[in-house]
């Protein structure tokens, strides 16, 4: 019988391991999609600034 009951307790710690692990994981995707996302932004910034850039160069040579 004791057993039986260390072999329960050892499979619900574990299961709460594996669970933990999960929500790490979980936050740490999460926060890698934030930040892609911030530099996908600032790289689209970036773009447009050039264009007007450009857009400035051929006005001159007209």
């Amino acid at each position: 019988m004791m057993m039986m009951m260390i072999m329960i307790m050892m499979m619900m710690m574990i299961m709460m391991m594996m669970m933990l692990l999960l929500l790490l994981m979980m936050m740490m995707m999460m926060m890698m999609m934030r930040r892609r996302r911030r530099r996908r932004e600032e790289e689209e910034e970036e773009e447009e600034e050039e264009e007007e850039k450009e857009e400035e160069e051929d006005e001159e040579e007209d």
